[in-house]
This record gives structure tokens, sequence and C-alpha cells, in this order.
């Protein structure tokens, strides 16, 4: 099974979430899953699985950063149901890719999630 979520909200790094109010994270993770139920199936993809997240923008972060940009997408998924949890049993794979985009309209994300059979 595989889902791909496309979505055009950017999605803060890790170092503006450090520094967020935690009721205004869980503000912008509501929004981000009202967004995707709003969009695609909320049926459970069973683990393990890998995912594979591109962040788009007009500027590249570090790779820590943009990694990190995935806290309030993952937690999403979760939020959903489409994965039983964010962690290590669970994601098998987690890989990060960065896109240099032109004009902001363009920047968000994109999210693929495909059930593998590492145990």
């Amino acid at each position: 099974m595989e889902l791909r979520i496309d979505s055009d909200t950017q999605p803060p790094g890790i170092n503006r979430l450090l520094r967020q109010h935690w009721a205004v994270r869980k503000k912008q993770q509501n929004k981000l899953a009202e967004e995707i139920a709003a969009k695609y199936p909320t049926d459970l993809i069973e683990g393990p699985v890998c995912v594979e997240y591109t962040r788009r923008s007009v500027r590249l972060m570090d790779w820590d950063n943009a990694a990190g940009s995935f806290k309030l997408v993952g937690d999403a998924l979760v939020q959903l149901g489409i994965l039983e949890d964010d962690n290590p049993q669970i994601i098998k794979e987690f890989r990060v890719d960065q896109e240099r985009v032109k004009h902001r309209p363009e920047q968000g994300f994109t999210v693929i999630i495909r059930q593998t059979s590492a145990v």
C-alpha cells in the first residue's frame, strides 16, 4: 500500500518549533490534520513503513532543520490514524529531501508512505 500526500502548507522548521508555545504548535497540527483529512483517505497504513518527505521552499534549510519540519506532519498523520505511531518500530525508513522553488505559492511538502517488509 502507498499513500502520497501533497500540500501547499509550509511546515515550520525545528528551530521555529522549539521556540513556539505548545498551544500554537497544537493549533498548527490540527489545521494540517484537517487539511489532510479533507483530501486524502485516513485509513491506517500498518507498519513497518518507509516515509519519504520532500519539503519545497524558496530557501533551503540545514538538513537537521528540514528533517525536523516533519514533526507537525508526522504528528498529524498519527492524530488522523494514518500511522499508528511515528516511532522507529513503525517508521523503519525516513528519507528527507528538499526542493527549491522560485515563488512562495509553490512552497509546501510531499509525503509518500509505503508499507515495507523490514522487521
